[in-house]
């Protein structure tokens, strides 16, 4: 049985009524055309015919992917430590929150070229991630809250803005599927003496010292008292805004 896409013929290119309808000044009158699709103020106005009279539609860009996507769209199942997701023009997003722990991480002593494992207690850790750039910030919390005042990371390789420095590793696109991966190699780098200073309180010192000392003191938390808060008081909400118009 053929299909209702092989019944209809596909529209004439050059049919005199299709070039006049596409040529006509706006608001145009349809024509030989079913429907038009154009942009205003930042939405996707949907023009179309029906009953005999003109309608129009405001849609946003997440409706107009959809349709165009040919169906619905499915994340399948997430990691359960992402927050969100999403994509942009710079490509896909990723939010990931790993509550406070005693984690193992590789660090190189300032007194030496050799890494070592150790198994410190960290705070609250958000991973961020836009297409292959990514970010690190600390809550001392239980439980993630996007309006929270978050803090520096109490780790080395880490820009004052919470960007990562990566060295020489390749890391992923921010996928949800990729994150677990991303934050596997984040602690297991390892960690060096760059921008090893200013994300404790004694911001001169090298925050690696205090990672030592937690981990040969088997300390069960990081000390709070330690974390240095962002300037502005700034929140996930309002990080993920700035990364997101990057």
């Amino acid at each position: 049985m053929a299909t209702d896409s092989e019944l209809r013929p596909n529209p004439d290119p050059t049919d005199p009524t299709l070039i006049a309808a596409l040529l006509g000044q706006g608001p145009r009158t349809l024509g030989g055309l079913q429907a038009e699709l154009l942009m205003y103020q930042g939405q996707y106005l949907f023009h179309y015919q029906e009953q005999g009279g003109d309608h129009w539609k405001l849609l946003t860009p997440a409706a107009v992917r959809l349709a165009l996507s040919g169906g619905e769209q499915d994340s399948g199942w997430l990691p359960p430590e992402v927050l969100r997701c999403g994509h942009t023009t710079h490509g896909p997003f990723t939010v990931s929150w790993y509550p406070p722990a005693r984690r193992t991480i590789a660090l190189i002593p300032g007194d030496t070229h050799q890494a070592v494992s150790l198994t410190v207690p960290l705070p609250g850790l958000i991973l961020a991630g836009l297409a292959t750039r990514y970010w690190v910030w600390a809550l001392p919390a239980a439980t993630f809250s996007p309006t929270a005042p978050l803090y520096h990371a109490p780790l080395p390789n880490v820009y004052p803005d919470g960007a990562i420095c990566w060295g020489g590793n390749t890391v992923p696109v921010a996928t949800p599927d990729a994150l677990p991966a991303v934050w596997q190699l984040f602690l297991s780098a390892p960690f060096n003496g760059h921008i090893a200073g200013g994300h404790t309180r004694d911001g001169h010192s090298d925050v690696r010292v205090l990672l030592q000392r937690l981990a040969t003191d088997v300390a069960p938390t990081f000390p709070t008292a330690e974390l240095v808060p962002l300037q502005g008081s700034m929140t996930a909400q309002h990080l993920l805004e700035r990364i997101l118009a990057l």
